[in-house]
């Protein structure tokens, strides 16, 4: 896997652990990059797009919550609400990366740690989130 795949793939899980059970940034990011044994690089990805994520929650919501057709926000899933949350950072506040590359790698992702269904939405309300931006 790679530097900034595992470095997703752990900002997810914090981001998770944060909506489920709460606590301190720093602690969490510290547990999650040991358990998973990531590069310093990937820790350093994981712990901006969280800390990013983190400061713009309200933003980044607002914007996810936009997108979302047929669907409540509070009703997803919390592990796809993690991915979609970070998703949508990556495409708002890191414009070096290209929005296709995100949305493939959050849809990654999704394949691994959530439902069936879970990819085909990500991509989804992603894309549409791109769009919006004008990015795509």
């Amino acid at each position: 896997m790679g530097t900034r795949r595992s470095g997703r793939t752990a900002a997810v899980k914090i981001l998770y652990i944060l909506d489920i059970v709460g606590g301190k940034i720093d602690e969490i990011c510290k547990d999650v990059a040991e358990g998973q044994n990531i590069s310093t690089k990937a820790k350093e990805f994981a712990q901006s797009l969280v800390k990013t994520t983190w400061e713009n929650l309200d933003e980044i919501d607002k914007t996810v919550r936009k997108y979302l057709v047929n669907w409540s926000f509070e009703r997803l899933a919390a592990v796809d609400r993690a991915i979609l949350r970070i998703g949508a950072a990556e495409l708002i506040y890191f414009p070096e990366i290209p929005p296709k590359v995100t949305i493939d790698e959050h849809v990654e992702i999704a394949k691994k740690y959530s439902t069936e269904k879970s990819p085909s939405f990500v991509n989804a309300v992603l894309d549409q989130v791109a769009r919006g931006l004008e990015l795509l």
